[in-house]
């Protein structure tokens, strides 16, 4: 009875340790590494015509500028938009009457964000990002998937740190 006693102590002690794995920290500078990153563009399968004007495409990766991402606790900066991690709505303004509206969680080890960008209401981009880091922490892997009213893209990013 009491090794019984002594497993069963034991088994919970490791699903304990296991339920409290740290998650990666993603805060850093980061730049695209051009020769391992992708985009692929398709046009939607109904486009709206009468939607509201897409949102501008993102500059290509070689124009844009480090991604700096700082996170601590439950929460997480990009830039200049804030995310908590525990799938909480988040409400950034970006101008120009647009709003960013986001759900952040953790997938695992993976750090996914499902966002919109609205003006007046109306969507315009809507998208699914995933984040992953890598074991030594120096690269990361982003997969966004971005749908307008007229065209789709996906992305995927790799990213090291500076």
């Amino acid at each position: 009875m009491p090794t019984l006693r002594l497993l069963f102590s034991l088994a919970i002690s490791v699903c304990l340790l296991l339920s409290q794995t740290k998650k990666p920290d993603f805060s850093g500078t980061w730049k695209a590494d051009q020769s391992k990153s992708t985009t692929t563009t398709t046009p939607a399968k109904n486009p709206n015509q009468a939607a509201a004007d897409d949102a501008p495409p993102p500059p290509p990766l070689d124009e844009q500028p480090p991604e700096v991402i700082q996170q601590k606790g439950n929460n997480l900066r990009i830039g200049d938009l804030n995310f908590t991690l525990d799938g909480a709505e988040n409400v950034n303004e970006l101008g120009q009457g647009i709003t960013h509206k986001s759900k952040t969680h953790w997938d695992g080890n993976r750090l996914v964000t499902e966002w919109v960008m609205e003006r007046d209401g109306a969507t315009l981009v809507k998208a699914k990002q995933s984040r992953a880091l890598s074991e030594d922490g120096k690269a990361q892997t982003v997969d966004t998937h971005v749908e307008t009213s007229t065209v789709i893209t996906d992305f995927h990013a790799v990213m090291v740190k500076n």
